[in-house]
């Protein structure tokens, strides 16, 4: 079963998705499939900051999302 991740820039209204195998994925993986989809380069990896929406809690490496 193949997972989903909605994610947005700060600088954009609408959320856009990533899909991986799995139930889960970690943070640094949803981090490099971000980063792919939008064509930035790996040191772009390690500037991104997956937060949750509506708590404002930051996502950090040691996590999964699901």
């Amino acid at each position: 079963m193949a997972g989903i991740v909605y994610w947005k820039l700060r600088s954009q209204l609408a959320f856009s998705t990533i899909t991986f195998d799995g139930h889960f994925v970690s943070v640094g993986e949803a981090k490099r499939l971000i980063a792919g989809k939008m064509s930035l380069g790996p040191e772009a990896v390690e500037e991104l900051v997956l937060t949750n929406p509506k708590t404002g809690q930051e996502h950090k490496e040691d996590r999964r999302l699901r």
